[in-house]
């Protein structure tokens, strides 16, 4: 799988319920930029490329549920496995992921950055 479109897929998965618990039920203003240090992109990356994973499995699991129950069943799983994917990978959590994750959508520059890092451990 190509990790080189970092934002490519979000929109689908935020459609589908795939979002991030707390990102989707929040609205709150978002924080204040913060500078991204290098261990944290690693750890966002880390949990990035994990949460792309489940996001495909899952979003093929609700391409095949049976009833809107089912849907609602899997969305429930999904997020549950993507909220522990990410508290997982030291030195990361949920809301420095979502911050982290907002903040690549509006700065090309750390986009850049994310991608560097998803090409180099796909390299590996």
């Amino acid at each position: 799988m190509s990790y080189r479109k970092i934002l490519a897929g979000t929109a689908l998965a935020a459609a589908l319920g795939l979002g991030m618990p707390a990102l989707a039920q929040t609205t709150d203003p978002m924080p204040e930029a913060v500078i991204v240090d290098s261990a944290q992109l690693d750890a966002f990356v880390l949990a990035y490329v994990e949460v792309t994973d489940l996001r495909e499995h899952y979003i093929a699991q609700l391409q095949d549920a049976q009833s809107q129950e089912d849907q609602q069943a899997i969305m429930q799983e999904a997020n549950a496995e993507i909220t522990g994917a990410v508290d997982a990978v030291e030195g990361m959590d949920v809301a420095t992921y979502e911050t982290i994750l907002a903040m690549a959508q509006d700065d090309p520059q750390l986009v850049n950055r994310i991608n560097s890092r998803i090409e180099t451990i796909s390299n590996q």
